[in-house]
Formats: structure tokens, C-alpha cells, sequence
């Protein structure tokens, strides 16, 4: 009787080993992570919160921007250092997607209705943006390596 229990114990073990192992759960955690980084990314710009949208981006010249700029730019080379100073833009994510391409790069996607208010006439502009997010891990983070950002267009 003692034989069985003990069979029966080690087999819902294993069992269990095997499902906390199985690529699916591990997919489904990365995909959460790389939706993380996107969800920061716009909390870290509406809070003004330089540090973490700093610590999003890998910290090299190959990481990449491609969108518009307040000064005409359309590529930059380099991470994002900061919130862009006098800015009060608060954004509002919507349907984020991540798309995972192997265990270490996905990307990530989502709707943003950037909502600007001028400082001094205190007028408010909005934006919709489409954002795009490459992340790769690096040293065990997921990290952005390149964004491209671009407006819906005016009808």
C-alpha cells in the first residue's frame, strides 16, 4: 500500500515538473514581460518618470528611432535618455499585442492617444499614435532596441 502512495506521489510530482517546464507556460510569461515594457513606456512618459523610461532601452548607439520628432528627425540613433523637458503629455495605451519571434526578441504593439497640453495657454492637442516596440533580452531584461512610432492619419 505504502508502494502505491508513494508511485502515486512521485508521478503527480513529475507531472507537475512537466507542466511548470512546457514552452507554452514560458511563452505566455515572456509575452506578459514584453507587454510590460510597453505599458511602462507610456506610464513612464505621462508620469515624467526619466529613470524608468531611461532603463527601458538598451543603452547603445544601435538602438533606433523612427518616427517623428519635434525637430524634423526622422531617424535617431541612440536611447532614449529622458522626457522630453516642458512636456505634459499624458498617454493612454491601447490594445497592446506582444508577437514573440524567439525566446529573446518580440515585439510589441499598441494604439496611443497622446493627450498634450501647452504650458502656457494651458490648450490641449491629441494625437493618435500607432507604436512599435522591438525588445530584445539582454542580460535577462527586456530592453527596446528600436521604436518606430507613426500618426494616424487626419480624414
Amino acid at each position: 500500500m505504502k508502494t502505491i502512495t508513494l508511485f502515486g506521489l512521485l508521478s503527480c510530482m513529475a507531472l507537475v515538473l512537466c507542466l511548470y517546464v512546457t514552452p507554452s507556460a514560458n511563452a505566455a510569461s515572456a509575452e506578459e514581460d514584453v507587454l510590460q515594457v510597453i505599458t511602462k513606456f507610456s506610464k513612464a512618459i505621462t508620469n515624467k518618470d526619466s529613470s524608468l523610461l531611461a532603463s527601458l532601452y538598451w543603452q547603445s548607439p544601435k538602438t533606433s528611432y523612427f518616427g517623428p520628432g519635434q525637430d524634423g528627425a526622422f531617424l535617431t540613433q541612440g536611447w532614449l535618455t529622458g522626457v522630453p523637458e516642458g512636456a505634459d503629455i499624458v498617454f493612454f495605451l491601447s490594445h497592446p499585442q506582444a508577437t514573440m519571434l524567439t525566446d529573446n526578441a518580440a515585439v510589441a504593439t499598441g494604439y496611443i492617444t497622446a493627450v498634450n497640453t501647452d504650458p502656457v495657454t494651458k490648450q490641449q492637442s491629441i494625437a493618435q499614435i500607432r507604436q512599435t516596440l522591438v525588445v530584445q533580452k539582454i542580460g535577462g531584461k527586456w530592453l527596446i532596441v528600436h521604436e518606430h512610432a507613426s500618426m494616424f492619419p487626419v480624414k
